[in-house]
């Protein structure tokens, strides 16, 4: 049986992009921040199963305030890791064009 955490990050993906996702990997993330506490937590790594232009997916949640949020992000052009796509939604670093 999966972890909580893994189910509820495949259904978000599930939901988001309407395909399926294996769970591959969970890489531990830092990154430092500007004008804000710097950003320390686990990306959960996923294959995607269906999905027409990304072969993986990052995702990771977070208590915001009594609810639970997941962030999802594609690996597509810019986004080619676990880092980027933490740094991608932190606004740290743009998408590319098109994606």
């Amino acid at each position: 049986m999966q972890p909580r955490i893994i189910t509820d990050l495949k259904d978000a993906i599930r939901q988001t992009y309407g395909c399926e996702a294996l769970y591959i990997s969970t890489v531990h993330v830092r990154e430092k921040l500007k004008n804000a506490a710097d950003w320390d937590g686990f990306v959960k790594v996923f294959e995607l199963i269906g999905h027409p232009e990304a072969k993986r997916c990052y995702a990771w949640s977070y208590r915001d305030g009594k609810e639970k949020t997941a962030t999802t992000i594609l690996e597509l052009a810019s986004v080619t890791s676990a880092e980027t796509a933490v740094s991608v939604a932190n606004g740290t670093m743009t998408m590319s064009p098109g994606t």
